[in-house]
């Protein structure tokens, strides 16, 4: 037999081949089998099908009645993964609010795609197994995606939460005007922390980003 041994990625093949001697055999054909087919498979030319994990050992058989036989042992290892994509990288969004990352394990073939997730505080956010983050309150955290097939790929995404009071500034020191929910100003030059401060009920702000509805609770 052509090699005694192989080692293959689950859908790889290899061909094999088997020479019968004396030279001068009078039947040189041989059969093919497999002791394990859910592992690598073999056609009537010897040529071998990675199937699943594990190991299997193929036979070439003299066709000739004399028994006579020769083995090659296949191995066949998991396809690792070669890169881990997510999108979004980054959120920045309210407090309070749920939203999904998606993960990418190329390439398609990879054997085992399973990841795993964590956040570095789960007190400003949580993370499912299907990628489901709840942002729990203001701050920032990591949330991270692992490949567990040994390939070791990882990738992060940054979360910061922000209240519903931050989302109207884009910059820290900005003003903004208030009114009560009839109209009538209330304060003029609001900065967020004065904002944060007033007495539950619902406002309407108005700034350089536009007009707001919010609700202090």
């Amino acid at each position: 037999i052509s090699q005694e041994t192989a080692t293959l990625k689950v859908g790889e093949t290899v061909e094999l081949t088997a020479t019968v001697m004396p030279e001068d055999a009078t039947d040189k054909t041989v059969s093919w089998t497999s002791n394990d087919e859910a592992v690598a498979t073999v056609d009537a030319e010897g040529k071998v099908t990675a199937v699943a994990l594990g190991e299997a050992e193929i036979t070439a058989t003299a066709a000739d009645g004399s028994g006579i036989s020769a083995n090659c042992l296949v191995t066949v290892n998991p396809v690792l993964a070669e890169s881990l994509i997510i999108s979004p990288e980054s959120w920045n969004g309210v407090a309070n609010e749920s939203f999904r990352i998606t993960a990418v394990v190329n390439p398609d073939n990879t054997t085992d795609k399973t990841l795993m997730w964590s956040t570095n505080d789960a007190t400003i956010a949580t993370v499912d197994d299907n990628g489901l983050v709840s942002v729990l309150k203001e701050g920032s955290c990591r949330i991270t995606v692992a490949t567990v097939d040994g390939s070791n790929l990882t990738a992060e995404c940054i979360i910061t939460g922000m209240s519903g009071i931050d989302c109207i500034f884009d910059v820290d020191d900005a003003k903004a005007d208030v009114y009560n929910i009839k109209g009538m100003l209330l304060k003029r030059q609001c900065d967020k922390t004065e904002l944060k401060l007033l007495a539950p009920g619902v406002y309407v702000v108005r700034n350089n980003k536009g007009t707001t509805t919010i609700l202090i609770h």
